[in-house]
């Protein structure tokens, strides 16, 4: 399999999904291509899609030459703008993530931005600005789907955040952890952390994981190692004390979790 990486601007790719119709058209144009996804996400103000061209390795250079060509008569046609699909603006996602955060602050649908926000201001705005602004308002990606990855992006960076705080820190931190059950019954690990940051005490929720199997102490510190490897960060040298409840699978005197964690920690 010939695996070809490649990086397109958002004046090209300003969109995912119009990305995948652009690739099926791609495979229907050339015979034997088979083109596969990889990743989609965006840095700045460029959409960085990762896909993968399978074909005969002589033919590689062919395939991303011929795709170039499609690039490039896409922008001339100005077939994205005709679509519906410009170039985003950074006023226009950061309004998007904004009213992402506080969708998911109130605890509301992801459908409520599309259904309840968007037709709110829209009518606030032409009734106060006037219709030539109600029409760049128009332009904020609100659609459910667009909300939960927000959320999700917005999630992700601030346990990013908090992580490299952790590492940065030249205190050791405290956890507070617990096991509860959720309405599916399922089990489920909570993990808060508090450590010093810029001269300033912070508590701060790391992450909730669920405990598929038992809830046994070495089933919790299977979790708590895999979740801290994930990020490069020993936890253990820099944990300076341990919070639970006191259920015998944290506090047992031979194979509770924080004898496990002072045992594997010395």
């Amino acid at each position: 399999m010939q695996k070809i990486f490649a990086k397109f601007d958002a004046g090209f790719i300003s969109s995912y999904p119009l990305f995948i119709v652009l690739l099926s058209c791609f495979c229907r144009s050339v015979e034997g291509i088979s083109v596969h996804i990889l990743q989609a996400e965006q840095e700045d103000d460029d959409y960085v899609v990762y896909y993968s061209i399978s074909n005969h390795p002589e033919n590689a250079s062919k395939d991303l030459e011929f795709f170039t060509k499609k690039k490039a008569q896409f922008s001339k046609s100005g077939t994205l703008t005709k679509l519906g699909f410009g170039i985003p603006q950074k006023p226009l996602v950061e309004a998007s993530f904004r009213d992402a955060y506080r969708i998911a602050k109130s605890k509301k649908p992801h459908t409520i931005g599309e259904t309840l926000i968007m037709p709110c201001a829209l009518e606030m705005v032409e009734l106060v600005c006037g219709l030539e602004q109600r029409k760049k308002l128009e332009a904020i990606p609100l659609s459910n789907d667009v909300i939960q990855s927000r959320i999700v992006e917005i999630s992700c960076n601030i346990l990013k955040q908090i992580i490299n705080e952790l590492k940065a820190s030249s205190f050791p931190f405290s956890m507070q952890l617990d096991e509860t059950t959720d309405i599916s019954n399922c089990s489920q690990l909570l993990v808060f952390v508090r450590y010093v940051s810029a001269d300033t005490i912070k508590e701060e929720f790391l992450f909730c994981e669920p405990l598929l199997q038992t809830t046994k102490a070495v089933d919790v510190l299977a979790i708590l190692n895999v979740f801290f490897s994930k990020h490069d960060f020993d936890w253990k040298q820099k944990l300076h004390s341990l919070c639970t409840d006191g259920a015998p699978a944290m506090l047992g005197n031979k194979s509770g979790f924080a004898h496990l964690v002072k045992k594997r920690s010395s």
